[in-house]
């Protein structure tokens, strides 16, 4: 397992609160028969200074994506094999439209 903090900046390092968090990651499922990985999904909140404390979940492969209002949506596979991982997210202005 392992217990994850997110901070969601923009691209002036500065915190950007009440984005919308989404981590999927694969845990252990199915029947004694078809044992198989399902994906599952937490959706949390950043607060005001920018950060997300993710509740335990299992280490490997994990989708974390940002979703906040005036930015440009974020999306990235990590690969977490530490116990404990503080991961900061910077978040691009979104693009200009003529």
């Amino acid at each position: 397992m392992t217990k994850l903090r997110l901070r969601v900046l923009d691209n002036e390092g500065k915190p950007v609160g009440n984005a919308s968090v989404y981590v999927r990651f694969y845990q252990e499922g199915g029947t004694f028969i078809h044992h198989h990985e399902q994906l599952a999904e937490l959706d949390l909140k950043s607060n005001q200074d920018g950060t997300v404390k993710v509740p335990p979940i299992p280490q490997g492969k994990i989708l974390i994506q940002v979703i906040a209002t005036g930015w440009h949506t974020f999306g990235k596979w990590y690969d977490v094999e530490k116990a404990e991982q503080t991961i900061e997210i910077k978040l691009d202005p979104p693009p200009h439209w003529y």
